[in-house]
């Protein structure tokens, strides 16, 4: 329609060439139309253009690549200068034009974010004056001619940065030649490089060899296997089972240890890139190298990898003299031929993106649909415990953090001389009550606010200065993305490191069904939560208004703002099919108070069980003090208590709790009313998953604070029980929770 109307405009001779003002312009419709269009193809343009020109400068950025017009050149004028002077030259004009490249980017996003603004308001202009459907014909009718613009600007661009890749690999070989022939005339010293653990480790040793990077690992992967699979009749031998399910297996990058590298994988990876391998091989004290190749005959004209093999891991190992048998195994010779990174180099070639590397210990372990990216499997394997480093810090946390220690460190000193009997007797109901927010005023001692402000000082100056990011720009990137997929469920497994990732519906299946097909749990019409919250109620006030407990302990125990028990659950990788652990999480569980103060009052008597373990220390002083030798027929044994917490008979453990309770040392809450709060407690374990609604039946709640005290109390009682009635008598029976370890003779 308005191509027609600018049609005549144009047979009339009217081409207006000035900007477009719709306030203070005076022509009809159509001229205000026209100009409108070409404001807004013009805005278009320009915003492709900046943009491309963005990312073609936060890609310099990222590569570490300077363009022709940020390249800085400056030289020292006065004759001969010291090499190291120089250098410190060339860094600091280096890191100018970084820091010139950054300004550049923020100018960019600048001039993009102004494009945006006048590109919504001239759309903005368009849809009142002449409504949505005319913009859209706008649009539809310049979608051609807006594309090929914005492609040929992206080629020119990435012509420019394929240009300046080739410059800086070629200056980067030619910095690596130098120091390869300074390492010939200086001692050359052996060094292990740190791969990632995440089962692709020999395939990450040799994608650093010969590209600088750990990154290529699936691609040196699938090309090994290519060669595997066009000589199968000789690797067959070196294969254990069925050829194709190993291959299978093998093309896998899930970490399984099926996936793991073999011999056949090193000697298909010589053959591939012909090179010899030189394998450590190292068990205890005892370690060897040998040589992994189709050619046995030794050149030395062979470019060569040495790889170390310790603990079912693989790390590369750099300026490494051959270790062949015809070699004698001599202090290295500095004319010695060295296998130091990249010395046989293909022509591609892969920037480094200053990345640090930490040695991962989880196996990751893939149950989804979907495909992992080599930075998603490289950032989970780091494991749950892992910190990336923050871009920018949280004053207002930090600020209040350090608040909270100087409260803390002054508070030490205000109430250093009170009586010792006092504290220790207010320590242990201290933690159930509110926290008080005095804080002793400074001054009163000279040294202490010296070292406060001294601290505070100190971490508040290292903000300003520069820190390494512990991930690379890849991995943080995968964070995000793993964080905000709402498809795929991430979990540890069970009883190990290692870390699961699921079908969010496939999750919601598994846990569903052992809800379903467990006599443990009842499904239930309704949510009990405010029930249960108004039963705890009761019991704190009238504990309160008899004096049990004081005000300060009633604040602590009244129930705020509850919620249902949430569930959660862990794949047991180490069973078949792959079952999963229900944990009933019980944070803000209207009994989630009063089931500390249970705990708390069993702590006792579990700790005077004679069979109690601390932790591994307490184990290992225990183990040191049995006389040796053993008796010739003593036996060793390990047992394991299944499902521990939620298979406690509930009547047997009240009664032991009950006999615990009365043998306490303070007892200012009387027995019978901890017994109440136990019940409340064990009989009211509701939670909730998927919008279904379920109660706990019996033993009690892993995730409970009510848990570990509570069992091991009926178990020290059943232990007790079992000691009395048998002939039998272990001489050493210890148990850590459920886990339990002794020694007797064989009968």
């Amino acid at each position: 329609m308005y191509n027609k109307q600018l049609q005549q405009q144009q047979k009339t001779g009217k081409n207006d060439p000035f900007p477009f003002t719709w306030k203070t312009r005076n022509c009809n419709l159509l001229e205000t139309l026209k100009v409108g269009v070409e404001d807004f193809l013009n805005y278009v343009k320009r915003n492709a253009a900046t943009e491309v020109i963005f990312h073609f400068w936060e890609t310099c950025d990222r590569l570490k690549i300077i363009p022709k017009g940020f390249n800085l050149k400056w030289t020292l004028n006065l004759g001969n200068v010291d090499a190291s002077h120089q250098e410190n030259v060339n860094n600091i004009l280096q890191n100018s034009s970084y820091q010139l490249i950054k300004e550049s980017i923020k100018v960019c996003a600048t001039q993009i974010q102004e494009v945006d603004n006048n590109l919504t308001q001239i759309h903005s202009n368009i849809i009142n004056i002449f409504g949505i459907d005319i913009l859209q014909e706008i649009q539809q009718n310049h979608e051609n001619e807006l594309q090929k613009i914005e492609e040929k600007i992206k080629r020119t661009k990435s012509k420019k940065i394929s240009a300046i890749k080739c410059q800086s690999n070629e200056l980067r070989n030619n910095n690596k030649l130098t120091i390869d022939i300074q390492t010939r005339t200086s001692p050359i010293k052996e060094q292990n490089v740190n791969i990632v653990k995440d089962g692709n480790c020999f395939f990450r040793c040799i994608s650093k060899y010969l590209f600088d990077t750990q990154e290529r690992h699936e691609d040196i992967r699938h090309q090994i296997l290519t060669t595997i699979s066009k000589d199968k009749n000789f690797y067959t031998e070196f294969i254990d089972g069925d050829f194709d399910t190993h291959i299978n297996n093998i093309s896998k990058t899930d970490g399984h240890s099926t996936s793991w590298a073999t011999e056949a994988e090193i000697i298909a990876a010589s053959e591939t890139y012909n090179i010899d391998f030189f394998i450590k091989t190292k068990v205890g004290l005892i370690a060897e190298w040998n040589q992994f190749s189709r050619n046995k005959h030794c050149n030395h004209g062979m470019p060569y990898i040495t790889i170390l093999h310790e603990n079912n891991h693989f790390s590369l190992v750099k300026n490494k003299p051959r270790p062949c048998s015809c070699n004698p195994i001599i202090k290295p010779n500095l004319a010695k031929e060295t296998n130091s990174i990249s010395r046989h180099k293909p022509e591609e070639s892969i920037d480094n993106f200053n990345k640090q590397n930490h040695d991962a210990k989880c196996e990751v372990i893939n149950k989804s649909s979907k495909k992992l990216t080599s930075a998603q499997k490289t950032l989970l394997s780091k494991g749950f415990k892992f910190v990336p480093t923050r871009r920018k810090v949280d004053m207002g946390k930090l600020i209040a953090d350090l608040k909270i220690w100087e409260r803390r460190m002054r508070l030490r000193e205000h109430f250093f001389e009170e009586n010792k009997e006092k504290e220790n007797y207010l320590n242990e109901y201290t933690k159930f009550k509110k926290s008080s927010t005095f804080t002793p005023s400074a001054g009163k001692e000279r040294w202490l606010d010296e070292y406060i402000q001294t601290v505070k000082d100190e971490i508040l100056s290292r903000l300003s200065r520069k820190f390494k990011m512990n991930i690379t720009i890849e991995e943080e990137k995968a964070m995000r993305e793993l964080l905000y997929d709402t498809s795929i469920v991430i979990r540890p497994s069970d009883k190990s490191s290692g870390v699961v990732i699921m079908n969010t519906e496939d999750y919601k299946l598994e846990v569903e069904k052992e809800l379903d097909n467990n006599d443990t749990y009842t499904a239930i019409d309704k949510d009990l939560t405010q029930k249960n919250e108004n039963k705890v109620k009761k019991l704190v006030e009238n504990l309160c208004k008899r004096e049990i407990i004081d005000k300060d302990m009633k604040k602590y125990l009244l129930p705020k703002g509850t919620c249902p028990g949430k569930v959660q659950a862990n794949p047991k990788l180490h069973k078949q099919n792959h079952p999963v652990r229900t944990i009933i999480n019980g944070r803000n569980h209207p009994t989630e108070k009063i089931a500390e103060i249970v705990e708390n009052e069993l702590s006792e008597n579990v700790r005077n069980l004679p069979t109690y373990i601390k932790d591994t220390t307490d184990f290992l002083n225990k183990l040191n003090a049995i006389q040796l030798p053993l008796p010739d027929n003593a036996i060793m044994f390990c047992l394991d208590v299944t499902k521990l917490y939620p298979s406690v008979p509930r009547k047997e453990a009240r009664e032991a709790c009950k006999s615990a309770l009365e043998n306490r040392t303070n007892t200012s809450i009387p027995t019978e009313d901890v017994l109440k709060m136990m019940d409340l407690v064990i009989e009211n374990n509701n939670f909730s998953f998927n919008g279904k609604h379920f109660l706990q039946t019996e033993g009690t709640a892993i995730g409970s604070h009510l848990g570990m005290n509570y069992a091991c109390t009926y178990l020290g009682q059943w232990e007790e029980n079992l000691f009395q009635n048998s002939n039998l008598q272990p001489f050493s029976y210890w148990r850590y929770v459920d886990d339990i370890w002794g020694y007797g003779n064989m009968v």
